[in-house]
């Protein structure tokens, strides 16, 4: 796969390559089985993180495109596709439930975060909060 730095993500998407915009923070590419839907990875502390060495990019974590009838499960590492082991559905069940309970406890933890907040608890002190 090569891949292309890009201020905005293009409206058509082209085959085997790895689009990534810092500006929306997502990596986005058709999917690696050639069923050519849309894979997008938003880049966050707790979804996905990508490097560059200076030549190619890898992804982290691996790839699982289950909402689509691919399927399909792998890593982007060094511009490759390495192929991960199918999932049966009770698995990816288990998988997303998981994650959407880390998705949920980190947004929590921030809100709660701000509202301990240095400036939160001097407006408690000074009663105007």
């Amino acid at each position: 796969m090569e891949h292309r730095f890009v201020n905005y993500i293009p409206d058509y998407l082209k085959e085997n390559i790895i689009y990534i915009s810092n500006n929306s923070n997502i990596v986005i590419h058709l999917c690696a089985c050639g069923c050519k839907n849309k894979v997008v990875t938003p880049i966050s502390p707790i979804q996905w993180s990508y490097t560059y060495n200076g030549e190619s990019i890898s992804l982290s974590p691996s790839i699982g495109n289950w909402n689509f009838d691919c399927k399909s499960h792998y890593w982007i590492r060094d511009n490759q596709i390495v192929w991960a082991e199918k999932w049966g559905n009770g698995k990816i069940s288990e998988v997303q439930k998981n994650e959407q309970i880390e998705i949920d406890d980190f947004y929590n933890k921030e809100v709660v975060d701000r509202k301990d907040s240095s400036f939160n608890k001097f407006l408690k002190f000074l009663k105007l909060k």
